[in-house]
């Protein structure tokens, strides 16, 4: 520490980080102004703070790898056919920094110029795809590239395989490509989720049981009288055997095994290295796994859902669920049209949580609904103050503005599929 982390001054008294005294500074000034990089690594011995003119590389490396039309094509393949032909529509505009390999062209857009008919979608695209935002994911795309680069050559090395240096550079110049885009896909469709959640009081958004037309659960009276009772005097509810058909229910676990061994789980990384949560997660829309079971194979994800016939179906009783507890209830909950697939490794967790809250902490979720997959016994979440064991087609359902929910670091492998319902504030429901 001969020299200012920040301006690199070293004539001058340097003050050292109290928190973990590897970094110095010549001034409050200069500290403020570095803590956006160092805060990645400052409470964490095991990283390191990259050099400035590294860390420019790296990201000169990323932007030149972007390519906007493929990261569209992996979010809404209409979206991305509609933002290709408006780019050879305007050739003036461009062309010249942002050519495409279709049609003849041979570079790839590396950013979005926006105008006045830039959709939503775009324009997130375009912040996630920024200089500032790249900035800010670097350290966890790296990660990412690193652990799976690690895992490959272990893997090669067991099996008598060893990468030469080209070799090597090119696996990881691939894996930071891909890892980049996955990050990059996981930050527009996280932007969309939260404005899902965020409470709306537009009619079309409300549950209404007479407007269900859905074939599952027809008559709204999935949930037993019990479970309603328990919900509504101690704000969370056990109900086993969710699923009336064994046959369903028996494949959930090998399809969300499959979709983990197909790599369409997704780690969050900014919260693992916080050590919040060490599980890896999967938004599944019930248009896409729909459309999927269909024979509609638009991008990946479709594919992969189109061997997944029993997660449809839980979705599909998800779906459900709003409309019979606006039936039953006056919680003025709204539709809500996807689940999230929760794997839970060996040694993984996701300590104490709260889905929503009051005030600040509000999400806009009012009700949380958690179903269980497993093959084996033993492993338990916490809800409230309840030890609940984990238990192969068990629903849990809460209110997630008032339940804490924790599971504990796990032994087995198992899966937890989350439901979330949004609906208005009220601290009496």
């Amino acid at each position: 520490m001969d020299a200012c982390e920040n301006c690199k001054r070293s004539d001058v008294a340097l003050m050292q980080c109290s928190s973990c005294h590897r970094v110095a500074y010549c001034s409050q000034a200069c500290q403020k102004s570095n803590w956006k990089v160092h805060k990645l690594i400052c409470d964490n011995p095991n990283l390191v703070q990259w050099d400035p003119e590294l860390v420019e590389n790296f990201l000169n490396f990323m932007i030149e790898s972007i390519d906007i039309y493929k990261i569209l094509l992996l979010i809404d393949r209409v979206a991305a056919q509609k933002y290709q032909a408006k780019l050879h529509s305007k050739p003036s505009r461009h062309d010249h920094d942002h050519g495409h390999e279709e049609h003849g062209c041979s570079h790839k857009a590396h950013s979005i110029v926006l105008d006045q008919d830039s959709t939503t979608l775009e324009k997130v695209l375009a912040q996630a795809t920024s200089r500032s935002r790249l900035y800010e994911l670097l350290p966890e795309i790296a990660k990412q590239a690193a652990d799976i680069f690690k895992n490959i050559k272990e893997k090669g090395l067991k099996d008598g395989l060893t990468m030469d240096e080209d070799t090597e550079k090119q696996v990881l110049k691939q894996l930071m490509e891909e890892a980049m885009s996955r990050r990059i896909q996981t930050e527009v469709n996280s932007t969309y989720r939260r404005e899902e959640e965020t409470f709306s009081k537009q009619p079309m958004l409300f549950a209404h049981p007479s407007g269900f037309q859905e074939t599952v659960n027809k008559e709204l009276d999935i949930l037993t009288q019990e479970t309603m009772e328990s919900l509504m005097t101690r704000d969370y509810a056990i109900q086993d055997n969710f699923l009336d058909n064994y046959n369903v229910t028996d494949k959930l676990f090998e399809e969300s095994e499959y979709l983990d061994f197909d790599g369409k789980f997704e780690e969050l990384l900014s919260q693992k290295l916080k050590k919040i949560r060490t599980d890896k997660v999967l938004w599944i829309p019930k248009d896409t796994i729909d459309a999927s079971i269909k024979g509609k194979h638009e991008t990946p994800l479709h594919l992969s859902l189109s061997y997944c016939p029993a997660m449809q179906s839980l979705s599909d009783h998800f779906f459900s669920i709003p409309f019979e507890l606006n039936k039953k209830t006056n919680l003025s909950l709204q539709v809500n049209d996807r689940i999230l697939l929760d794997c839970f490794s060996v040694n993984t967790y996701h300590y104490a949580h709260m889905d929503s809250g009051f005030g600040k902490d509000d999400s806009g979720k009012k009700i949380t609904c958690i179903y269980m997959i497993t093959k084996g016994y033993g492993e338990r979440i916490i809800v409230g103050n309840e030890e609940i064991p984990i238990v192969h087609n068990r629903l849990v359902i809460l209110k997630s503005r008032k339940v804490q929910i924790t599971v504990p670091e796990t032994s087995q492998k198992f899966f937890l599929a989350y439901y979330f319902i949004s609906g208005p504030c009220d601290p009496y429901q």
